[in-house]
């Protein structure tokens, strides 16, 4: 996989300066810098999952063109708060985006409006479209919820008086007047239009920063409107709102809901072309081209698309303007700038992270600061442990994985086949990049990698090397204008060891590869990595021998626990039914959306309350909480000699809701950012008189951790796993151990032999040793053997070259010294040839 290679000696990435995070600063911004024209895009949350997740790659190939922000609407009635919050904060902190996120009035009384600003405000977002909404479903008119307001105004007075300068504000203009105030075809009145741009004044009065119009088809009325605010005081930036058209009815029924008035040449232009859509949508790019052509003509440098989540018209106009480039997408980085309020200062990245940017933004969320020049204090949690995943890795990208991966393979040439089809542009996907095929400086090597990948080195990443190319290249650059980019060539490939090893031993003999110091070294370092490896392997084994089947009971109860799902609604526990083999077990799950748990918690899931703060990793949109009880069956999965259990073990584990059909799902990991998880144990044997309860924690590797109670049935913990409360069997007085027998396993296999699986152990780690020393063995004469042969030949040189052999003293006499006799002899007679 090719990535961009920008390195120093200090293998770091680094940008300079900040961005202003408010898109009224980035505007005024633009106008006051060189004049260019900025333009911004318009989103909606889709209705399904899966279109959530096309809409995020779309959003991705067209943020790629630096949009100057990108807004997402609030459903009708607030029908998608959760949702349009959830996809607020992706675009801020994983598309990186400035993002807008419109609020409107609807159904929403304050402590709803505030919970909403609040948690914008936490994900690093400072922009808000204050908006009166729309009636929910099935009201003709807008009715004032209570608790809430009762039009943009209140909102945007609201935003102001409790959180200052913080957020800038935008409102809607509206061209032709509100609809409310457009009675019949004739639009509406002068008096009434009037009253409409007097109501904006007051809303840019109370505060707001930026007006962004209704959509509109004819540009007249768009220019008279800008004109007639700057009359009445409006000076802040009108920004026109424009709709590509990419469908004949469904532009019929935007305009028809907005009451917009449609010029007569568009309507005799889409009358004969209405039932062809490739027809309409390349009028649509047309119009929509013209339309701001003449609104730039007037010195007004941003326009807004309204993109219906499609992309194709959108861009299109934008190209036909001379705005974006198809073939140049600019990038300051090879990444994206951090577009979190939070984050913005942060300008160093490790270069490794340059084909996982959401991963890296994903993983270093609960940083408490982050790299600035040199790495700081190691102490700091950005050192901490990385576990290997991948952030809200979208399940069509799992699609195309396995369309372009998981075929078929008849032989290993099929695999390196595979790889080159990458490297030649033939795949868009990687299993070890997040970006969507390659960066466009692998085509400077392509034709290269295709071959190496063919002769079995397979590339995982690579990069040409780059001699002070300048950093407007369109191919290897980046940065501002006027620098220059350097950066090595490199290749990383997975390969068979034999891959290494064929080639020297065709060419060096036995004694000579072993005799290389340099080899010999690294023999050394890696039989001292194997014994460091079989070390922590019998290191990492749990105490008491864990059995696997507590993790096949896991395995086990997880599918049990989905059965429960019927028809399950978000929120609600539901118990299941084990097995009677494994009657006495208790299980219950719950689902939840990953927003809801971090935002309110569960507040009683049986003995777990889960405050708020808890999310989980790798992200996923919704997840289900399994709760187990073990009962009696508490000892026989989770034996602990030594110590008496006062209450069933109780297990807290997630997983990903995304299939509820799906079994032996691994488990997530879930990090608490905040309080803890409390247990309230219920029905504990009472404390032995001179002992002392404790909790302990069983991870999912079943080694145990204690810890003291919270208070006297209390217990809290900072991770998922097996839980209990237990006494020291030595502080209280000897009791006949209880009898339990365990009974048959249900799912194939059975138990298996803790014994067996010692003895299995023992009798690898012998032959490993065996063999290791074997190894060493054969070393060591080989490398006898090789000093040998190379004093021998040393020898050989000095004769060769006149130098007298060594002499030692024999009695009175003092006679030459050599270990093997350095010409054979040979008989002469007449039968020698």
């Amino acid at each position: 996989v090719a990535k961009p290679g920008r390195v120093g000696a200090t293998g770091r990435r680094k940008w300079c300066g900040g961005a202003r995070m408010k898109v009224i600063d980035k505007i005024r911004g633009a106008a006051e810098g060189d004049g260019r024209t900025v333009f911004s895009f318009e989103f909606f949350p889709p209705k399904t999952e899966e279109g959530v997740e096309n809409l995020f790659e779309r959003m991705d190939r067209m943020v790629a063109h630096n949009p100057n922000f990108c807004d997402i609407t609030w459903g009708a009635g607030g029908s998608t708060a959760d949702l349009t919050l959830d996809i607020a904060n992706r675009m801020q902190n994983m598309i990186c985006v400035e993002t807008m996120m419109h609020l409107t009035c609807t159904n929403m009384p304050v402590e709803k409006i505030d919970h909403a600003l609040d948690t914008i405000k936490a994900n690093g977002i400072q922009n808000v479209l204050a908006l009166r909404g729309d009636p929910p479903h099935g009201q003709d008119k807008f009715v004032q919820v209570a608790g809430g307001f009762a039009c943009a105004l209140d909102l945007v007075q609201h935003i102001r008086a409790k959180y200052g300068d913080y957020f800038g504000i935008t409102v809607a203009g509206y061209p032709e007047a509100h609809p409310d105030m457009i009675q019949g075809d004739g639009g509406a009145t002068q008096e009434a239009y009037n009253n409409d741009l007097a109501y904006l004044k007051r809303k840019v009065d109370a505060g707001a920063d930026l007006i962004i119009t209704q959509l509109f088809y004819d540009t007249d009325i768009f220019l008279k409107f800008v004109n007639d605010c700057r009359q009445i005081g409006i000076t802040c930036p009108i920004v026109p709102g424009i709709m590509p058209i990419n469908n004949y009815k469904g532009f019929l029924r935007m305009t028809g809901f907005c009451k917009t008035k449609i010029p007569p040449e568009i309507t005799a232009a889409l009358d004969p072309i209405k039932d062809n859509e490739d027809a309409v949508r390349a009028y649509g790019v047309h119009l929509g081209t013209e339309m701001c052509k003449k609104i730039l003509s007037h010195e007004i440098k941003t326009l807004h698309l309204y993109t219906l989540n499609m992309e194709k018209s959108a861009l299109a106009i934008l190209m036909n303007l001379g705005l974006i480039e198809e073939s140049k997408v600019s990038r300051s980085l090879p990444w994206r700038r951090p577009a979190n309020v939070f984050r913005v200062k942060e300008d160093v990245r490790p270069i490794f992270w340059a084909n996982r940017p959401k991963s890296y933004i994903s993983r270093t969320v609960g940083w408490d600061q982050y790299p600035h020049g040199r790495w700081g204090d190691s102490n700091n949690p950005s050192y901490g442990a990385l576990t290997d995943y991948q952030f809200m890795r979208p399940r069509s990208r799992d699609k195309k994985l396995q369309e372009e991966w998981a075929t078929p393979l008849k032989s290993v040439d099929d695999i390196n086949e595979r790889f080159m089809k990458f490297c030649l542009g033939k795949l868009r996907s990687s299993p070890w990049s997040e970006l969507d095929g390659l960066q466009p400086e692998t085509k400077i090597i392509n034709e290269q990698l295709s071959q190496v990948n063919l002769k079995g080195f397979l590339t995982i990443n690579s990069q040409p090397a780059v001699n002070g190319e300048k950093s407007n290249s369109p191919a290897v650059g980046w940065g501002g204008p006027g620098g220059y980019v350097y950066q090595k060539a490199k290749a990383e490939a997975l390969l068979k060891f034999e891959a290494i090893v064929a080639p020297s031993w065709s060419r060096f003999s036995m004694t000579q590869l072993l005799g290389s110091t340099e080899l010999i070294r690294h023999l050394i370092i890696l039989l001292a990595l194997l014994g460091v490896l079989f070390a922590c392997q019998y290191k990492a084994q749990p105490p008491i021998a864990f059995a696997s089947t507590a993790r096949s009971l896991d395995a086990l109860l997880q599918d049990y626990a989905y059965r429960a799902f019927v028809s399950p609604r978000t929120g609600i526990p539901y118990n299941g039914t084990v097995p009677s083999n494994l009657t006495g077990i208790k299980i219950a799950a719950i689902r939840l959306r990953s927003g809801s748990l971090r935002k309110r918690g569960v507040h009683s899931f049986k003995e777990f309350s889960v405050p708020v703060g808890v999310v989980v990793q790798p992200y996923v949109r919704r997840l289900v909480l399994v709760y187990q009880n073990l009962g009696n069956w508490s000892s026989s999965y989770y034996p602990l000699p030594g110590y008496r259990y006062l209450t069933p073990v109780l297990g807290l584990l997630a997983y990903d809701a995304a299939n509820l059909s799906a079994t032996s799902l691994p488990e997530l990991n879930i990090v608490v950012l905040e309080s803890p998880i409390s247990i309230n144990f219920t029905n504990v044997t009472p404390v032995p008189s001179g002992a002392i309860a404790r909790c302990v924690w069983f991870g999912l590797d079943g080694s145990p951790y204690f810890r003291d109670l919270v208070s006297i049935n209390v217990c809290s913990t900072y991770r998922q796993g097996h839980f209990s409360i237990v006494v020291n069997s030595s502080e209280i007085a000897p009791s006949p151990a209880p009898s339990l027998t365990p009974r048959p396993w249900p799912s194939p296999g059975g138990f298996k032999s803790s014994n067996k699986s010692k003895v299995w152990k023992i009798v690898v780690g012998a032959v490993g040793g065996f063999v290791a020393l074997l190894f060493l063995a054969l070393l060591v004469y080989c490398m006898q053997r090789y000093k040998h042969n190379k004093k021998v030949e040393q020898m050989e040189q000095h004769a060769n070259a006149g130098v007298s052999l060594q002499t030692a003293s024999v009695g009175d006499a003092r006679v030459p010294v050599a270990s093997v006799t350095r010409t054979q002899p040979v008989l002469e007679n007449e039968l020698v040839a």
